[in-house]
């Protein structure tokens, strides 16, 4: 088994470009995105290592915190405060901000789907930036946007904790 350890990509949704100030979060927007990448990444795992692999996506994977998409179909209840700084943390628009981070990243969640062949795993560690990996909801619209079947779905562990030992 090879374990191979990745973390804080901090994935969020696309941020248009600001004319005004085009500098301004220049690292959200997609041209920056680093799914081409990570592509490049799994596909050379999956070629040159035939046993089975892990990959535990090691904390911040996603960065819910900066999603700044609203409902806009009503769907959704949201207070000013939210309208200004981004949806509270609630299960429900935890799984709304997972759904649109993983709709601007298509290419890293397809890649990710492809790692699960040849029985290798996905372990997500849950950071400070994506504690809202916590809720069931979250998890299940992960598992979804994979477009995997089920007996692929058991090669994902969600992990709540962990502990290091020596």
């Amino acid at each position: 088994m090879h374990t191979i350890v990745i973390s804080d990509l901090h994935l969020s949704d696309a941020e248009p470009i600001n004319l005004k100030q085009p500098l301004w979060k220049k690292f959200r927007q997609k041209q920056y995105f680093i799914d081409q990448e990570f592509k490049n990444f799994i596909d050379k795992l999956n070629s040159e290592i035939s046993s089975p692999k892990e990959l535990i996506l090691n904390g911040d994977i996603f960065d819910f915190d900066s999603v700044m998409s609203l409902p806009e179909d009503g769907s959704i209840s949201f207070n000013h405060h939210e309208s200004k700084r981004g949806l509270s943390s609630t299960e429900v628009k935890s799984t709304f901000k997972i759904q649109k981070i993983l709709e601007d990243h298509h290419l890293w969640i397809q890649s990710l789907a492809s790692f699960l062949s040849n029985d290798n795993k996905i372990i997500f560690i849950i950071g400070n930036h994506d504690v809202e990996l916590h809720w069931p909801q979250v998890q299940n619209k992960i598992i979804s946007m994979m477009n995997i079947d089920k007996d692929l779905a058991r090669n994902i562990i969600f992990c709540e904790w962990f502990y290091i030992s020596n």
